[in-house]
């Protein structure tokens, strides 16, 4: 149970403006009555780090030599009413703290905050080292300046000089401090020194493979191509015996060492707060640090604030939360679920971003659908998944995990149901107006950018899109067969168990012969075969270049147009059109094809 014995002080004191102050007690005297219903189940550090934010009461109640009571509220003596409240009310203000590091009430892993840019991630450290300043914690900024000042000129008696780190700490981490770029500057400065001054202690008592070694060790590991020596103060050497000063290492190369003597070398904290711990640090390298510093810290809890989802996934073990608001005031985050659909590295990706997500189905962002939709869509973040059930499942997980944005899923039409595609609008899963995404790009819409650049006459123009054209109708036209027989067997594969192959298929007797079931009677394969090849007549007879495409299966498509185009050898139509589609002239286009497939909310 926790107790302030300056509190009840204040509780049985006789004060002005009774009403107001009683007003605060009781929310003070709430506040510990919420912590002790809980505080016995806490971690011994997390009672300890309460205990020490609530213990720094900001009043301390005296008598005088006349008995009288005296008031000491920030050094300031006074018996003034207005400054009591004032005080009770700055002690107030750091329940929210507490109550935010609530997390770390009765679990003893480690901790990873994820968010993006601007989620307020920093503004809540620094709230938090602000209110646990009495407390065994450490923070280590995202701002960090790592600079070796030949200036710096730190005192001489050890005593004096870990009180001037100390103090230079505290102000760097404190955003109300005037000069906090000055005393982040000197950070680096202090730590060098400290390492340096350990390092003629360890000397002097003949210390070997003391914690200065294993920093240097260790540093030299991570770096690989050159080491760090003691001569004169702390050198750096390369392989080759090349030596030079501390300050000409990299940005990288001085965050380890920042790091390792930020943690190791200073007394052990029971919680280490670090924004960005990947800052400035080679992804092969970021691990293998923290792993090493979580190992010589073992009984400490370390919590990372951070966007970087390669880095969340190398804390094996630890708790991820993702920050789910921050309105400039108050904080909301929640734990990351777990998803079988989502795999965490993702999931992490996503909820560290803040634009709406678009999975679709490329293989690697370097294929055709995430190309196209980057140009489509540049606000969202486009996330190539393969394959049309991947995306389906994957939209409908991130809306069942109620992550933040939102999340659309874009489809090529293939063999599907026109009903089915409707259907998945519900859960924002949409697809594109074509076969497939090669379809798409060889549109009649892109077609014309293509040609309008190319060709200059009214004549010419139609002629090569005539040409086109008949070589689009004479590829669907030559796959009657080929097209009825596979839309039959993906209709039998969804409503009727179908599982052999498709694409293999070239004619309906190669479909009888793969499909054998008690169901569906060679009379019932035909008549669904007999459905499509109605369809395949009512396209032709329409003769609308963009419907072929919507039903033509036709890989090869950009290759059969590049080739009536012959504009030169060297032309690509992959290029040319992504070109042109960044270009002013696409502008309406982009703007027509979004509208038409995604009916954003």
């Amino acid at each position: 149970m926790y107790t302030n014995a300056e509190f009840e002080k204040i509780k049985t004191g006789k004060l002005n403006k009774i009403s107001e102050v009683k007003e605060l007690i009781d929310c003070i005297q709430k506040f510990y009555n919420k912590v002790n219903l809980k505080f016995e189940r806490c971690t011994a550090k997390y009672q300890s780090t309460v205990k020490s934010i609530l213990d720094s009461f900001p009043i301390i109640e005296k008598d005088d030599v006349n008995g009288n009571s005296i008031y000491y509220v920030n050094r300031i003596v006074t018996n003034e009413a207005d400054i009591i409240i004032q005080a009770l009310n700055q002690y107030i203000n750091k329940f929210e703290s507490i109550d935010y590091l609530d997390f770390l009430s009765e679990e003893k892993r480690n901790v990873v905050f994820v968010g993006p840019n601007g989620c307020g991630k920093t503004t809540l450290l620094r709230k938090l080292q602000k209110d646990t300043a009495s407390a065994k914690v450490q923070y280590f900024q995202a701002d960090r300046v790592l600079l070796v000042s030949r200036n710096f000129n730190p005192k001489r008696a050890y005593e004096e000089f870990i009180k001037d780190m100390q103090n230079n700490y505290s102000r760097a981490t404190n955003v109300d401090e005037d000069f906090q770029g000055n005393y982040i500057q000197n950070q680096f400065d202090y730590y060098i020194n400290l390492l340096e001054r350990e390092r003629n202690e360890e000397n002097e008592k003949h210390v070997e493979n003391g914690i200065t070694q294993k920093i240097i060790n260790e540093w030299g590991f991570l770096v690989k191509d050159r080491e760090l020596f003691f001569e004169h103060g702390l050198n750096v050497k390369t392989k080759t015996g090349k030596t030079y000063p501390l300050k000409y290492l990299s940005s990288g190369e001085k965050s380890i060492l920042f790091f390792l003597i930020g943690v190791l070398l200073l007394d052990e904290k029971d919680y280490y707060f670090i924004d960005e711990p990947e800052n400035n640090l080679n992804p092969a390298i970021v691990s293998l640090l923290w792993n090493f510093i979580e190992r010589n810290r073992p009984n400490s809890i370390f919590v990372y604030l951070t966007h970087d989802s390669n880095f969340v996934a190398s804390r094996i073990n630890s708790r991820v939360y993702w920050i789910e608001q921050y309105d400039g005031e108050k904080w909301r985050w929640k734990e990351l679920e777990e998803s079988d659909e989502l795999p965490q590295k993702l999931l992490i990706e996503l909820v560290g971003n803040r634009a709406p997500v678009l999975f679709c189905e490329s293989h690697d962002d370097s294929k055709y659908d995430a190309k196209l939709f980057r140009i489509l869509f540049p606000e969202y973040k486009i996330v190539s998944v393969s394959g049309c059930d991947k995306v389906c499942n994957l939209t409908k997980a991130y809306k069942n995990l109620h992550l933040p944005n939102i999340a659309y899923g874009i489809i090529d039409c293939d063999y599907k149901d026109e009903i089915w595609l409707t259907e998945l609008e519900k859960d924002n899963i949409y697809h594109i107006p074509f076969h497939e995404i090669e379809n798409f790009l060889c549109c009649e819409q892109f077609i014309k950018l293509v040609i309008n650049k190319h060709f200059k006459s009214e004549e010419d123009r139609f002629n090569m899109f005539n040409s086109i054209m008949e070589k689009v109708t004479e590829i669907f036209i030559n796959n009657k067969e080929k097209f009825a027989t596979h839309y039959t067997a993906f209709e039998l594969r969804d409503k009727f168990n179908y599982r052999g192959k498709i694409n293999c298929l070239n004619n309906l007797q190669d479909l009888k012969e793969l499909y054998n079931n008690e169901k569906m009677t060679n009379e019932q394969i035909e008549e669904i075969y007999n459905k499509f090849i109605k369809l395949h007549q009512q396209i032709t007879k329409n003769n609308n270049y963009n419907q072929y495409l919507r039903f033509l299966d036709c890989k090869g498509i950009i290759i059969e147009i590049e080739q009536i185009l012959r504009l030169d050898k060297n032309f690509s139509y992959e290029i040319e059109i992504f070109d042109l589609l960044k270009s002013q002239e696409g502008d309406a286009i982009i703007s027509e094809f979004r509208n038409l497939i995604i009916k954003e909310n």
